[in-house]
């Protein structure tokens, strides 16, 4: 048991250790796309959010690994540049027409959409993808896995129990 806690409690990595200092200090980290020196700052939980609903989209394998998500992404352009542009504008009152989410996507939104799409290289996607997804807090997503496990657990349950009553 001694040995087992020693192992969780190892140091982590100056790397890790830095993009922690950068998260908690909202430090930006710039990229450049299309000609334009960007800050991306550590994401929003409402970002967090749009970005997991368009994972989810591509996603339909319920046992997908991180593998298998990352293959989706490779064939799913569209959905690459969505979470770039999410990442980039990362404020509800960018992505949104007058910060309304019923009113749809703002005009930058759109247009930076459009210019990734039809401006953009290929080769600049993979790294700022990479450095948008490093700003994600996956701890959140973990839990709503863990929750919608635990309501599918419960639904199930439920239902066995009515068909086995009947």
């Amino acid at each position: 048991m001694a040995r087992k806690f020693k192992e969780v409690k190892k140091e982590a990595s100056i790397e890790a250790q830095e993009q922690l200092v950068e998260i908690l200090n909202d430090s930006p980290r710039f990229v450049s796309l299309v000609g334009t020196q960007w800050e991306v700052r550590s994401l929003r939980f409402g970002t967090q959010y749009l970005i997991a609903e368009e994972v989810i989209k591509i996603n339909k394998l319920e046992s997908a690994n991180f593998g298998d998500i990352v293959k989706q992404f490779a064939v799913n352009i569209p959905s690459v540049v969505k979470i770039i542009v999410l990442c980039l504008l990362n404020d509800k009152s960018r992505i949104y027409k007058d910060g309304i989410e019923r009113n749809g996507f703002s005009d930058e939104y759109q247009s930076l959409y459009d210019t990734i799409m039809w401006e953009g290289k290929i080769e600049d996607f993979g790294n700022l993808l990479l450095e948008c997804l490093q700003m994600l807090d996956v701890s959140a997503f973990f839990q709503a896995l863990d929750i919608v496990q635990i309501f599918r657990a419960n639904v199930t349950m439920k239902k066995n129990q009515m068909d086995e009553r009947k």
